[in-house]
């Protein structure tokens, strides 16, 4: 019996993607703070448990992103409702967050209890109802267990809140007759994401990518560049190819390269499966970088706008 916990134990740590020491980023989704039960409060949690460090990121419920899938802008916090509605995955909201935010959100817990986490009890008791199965995840139950584990060892002055009003990373914009609808400030919002979001990780492998625009749809590089960028991913060059392709391609200059901190964000972001990631030295060589990302149509499509 004791060996078999054992044996199961082993094989769901081989199959989670986080080994409890490095950065991570959850989304949490909890119940409505206000009377309109479609709206959820949206908090982002960094958990950096070399340091025994977290920071909680909770997003105004009037801020208002562009939504994937041609949705265009819309309110964050009514984007899991708009999911349900539209029968789409959690990854529509989660990719739709981090495209607009460039915050590299690895994981997703829902809790249906707590509409405030603002402190480490709160969120020791998120994550501890995640392993008895009383919230719905995207992680594996060895990752929401090494989750607790770090919050289980730290103390509310190891946690800071970042006030998303003082900080001026959103503005006052007109949205959908939304009096009090606010926008993403883009020079402040880059600027406090990769000092506080970014993946040290990244710093370290020192691995280059190139980006290249083989759509019709002129600024497609800079926009997804922008996000990478603030994510931590080392972007040193933007250009654009005539011959279009349908789906997205990541060049590597060694096949060691697939297993990289880059190379996973990039896929994660953009949904990119493994089998478009190819070894192509010439290709790598061509562009000046470690990694090269051809965009194709299917990334130029979750930006066009329904009618």
């Amino acid at each position: 019996m004791v060996l078999g916990l054992l044996v199961g134990f082993v094989l769901l740590a081989r199959q989670a993607r986080w080994d409890g020491k490095e950065q991570q980023i959850f989304l949490l989704v909890l119940p409505p703070t206000s009377t309109q039960e479609v709206l959820r409060s949206i908090q982002i949690l960094i958990v950096r448990p070399k340091e025994s460090t977290a920071m909680l990121f909770p997003l105004p419920e009037n801020l208002y992103i562009e939504a994937l899938q041609g949705y265009g802008l819309y309110k964050s916090s009514a984007l899991f409702g708009l999911a349900d509605l539209e029968h789409m995955s959690e990854q529509f909201v989660r990719r739709s967050l981090a495209l607009s935010l460039g915050i590299d959100i690895q994981h997703t817990i829902w809790d249906s209890r707590i509409s405030s986490s603002s402190s480490v009890n709160a969120l020791r008791a998120i994550a501890f109802r995640s392993l008895r199965m009383q919230n719905k995840s995207t992680s594996a139950f060895i990752e929401r267990y090494r989750l607790w584990r770090v919050l289980s060892n730290m103390r509310q002055d190891q946690l800071a809140v970042i006030d998303p009003v003082s900080s001026q990373m959103f503005v006052p914009i007109t949205a959908a007759g939304d009096t009090q609808a606010l926008g993403i400030d883009i020079l402040k919002l880059d600027e406090v994401v990769f000092r506080l979001f970014a993946n040290p990780s990244l710093r370290k492998e020192q691995v280059s990518v190139s980006i290249v625009n083989t759509t019709h749809t002129t600024g497609m590089a800079t926009k997804i560049a922008r996000a990478l960028t603030s994510m931590g991913v080392d972007i040193v060059h933007i250009s654009s190819d005539a011959s279009p392709i349908e789906h997205s391609v990541i060049y590597s200059a060694s096949k060691s390269l697939q297993n990289s901190v880059a190379a996973g964000t990039i896929q994660r972001t953009l949904n990119i499966e493994g089998k478009r990631f190819q070894w192509d030295e010439q290709k790598a060589q061509e562009y000046r970088a470690d990694l090269v990302l051809m965009l194709g149509e299917d990334v130029a499509s979750l930006f066009v706008k329904k009618n």
